[in-house]
């Protein structure tokens, strides 16, 4: 196998949390928080929320551990025009890719040695987009050292960059309540100020980005029974809805 490109139309993403964590087996004081546990290629179907939307016209630093390590990044168009992506600084010989959102390569760039890689798009209105970095080789990797990824806008825009926990400023505006929070036996979610149209979904993943739980929000309050999850510590809910171009994240402390 010559590139450890995902096995998902050359560009898998994962599907983890949104939550930043700090990769466990390379942690270098460039590194950025938006490299981190769940922005690296795992399964497909860990698609949602996946890692933080990165801010445009913003150098993320990261780090590529190992040869197979792919490390991927979100952002969200809001009005549809050019994008240019950059990776610069390289440590050893990494690739680009831009990916839409479904996951298939839309456009690449594979400089030789540690040159800059660049891409330059045009982009469409209301969509996600995923930038790839991925060793050209298996054994083309620098674990200490940052490479430098910007996805800078031309005529292309996206809302307010995401706060600094990774949550989504922009659906802030719809409130929705845990309580108690933390819990041991039970957990309300209030969608105060929600629309209930049975198209939007709740989920319930753990801290490894595992989903536990799948239902359809058909009332303005759930009532989740937390009592047999497998042990305490910190789980999410990740609430989407058609009626918002972004999904909603709250965390959900467990105490036994």
């Amino acid at each position: 196998m010559t590139s450890p490109l995902p096995n998902f139309s050359n560009c898998l993403f994962t599907l983890a949390l949104i939550l930043l964590s700090v990769k466990s087996n390379a942690q270098g004081s460039c590194q950025s928080a938006y490299d981190n546990n769940f922005n690296n290629n795992t399964t497909a179907n860990q698609y949602w929320p996946g890692p933080a939307p990165i801010p445009l016209n913003t150098n993320i630093n990261g780090i590529i551990s190992s040869g197979s390590d792919v490390d991927y990044y979100k952002f969200y168009i809001t009005t549809g025009g050019t994008i240019s992506v950059s990776l610069t600084n390289l440590p050893a010989n990494y690739n680009l890719r831009l990916c839409n959102s479904n996951g298939s390569s839309i456009a690449q760039s594979n400089a030789s040695g540690t040159a800059n890689e660049n891409i330059n798009y045009t982009v469409t209105s209301n969509t996600w987009y995923f930038a790839l970095v991925l060793p050209k080789s298996s054994n083309g990797f620098n674990a200490n050292a940052c490479y430098t990824l910007r996805v800078s806008t031309g005529t292309a825009t996206m809302p307010e960059a995401p706060d600094s926990e990774g949550l989504n400023d922009l659906v802030k505006k719809v409130d929705v309540e845990l309580y108690p929070n933390p819990a041991s036996d039970q957990v309300t979610i209030d969608y105060t100020a929600f629309t209930v149209s049975g198209q939007a979904t709740l989920k319930l993943i753990n801290s490894l980005g595992q989903e536990l739980l799948t239902q359809p929000i058909l009332q303005s309050r759930t009532t989740l029974n937390v009592s047999e999850l497998p042990s305490g510590g910190l789980y999410h809910i990740i609430i989407t809805n058609p009626e918002q171009a972004l999904p909603i994240y709250r965390k959900l402390l467990i105490n036994r």
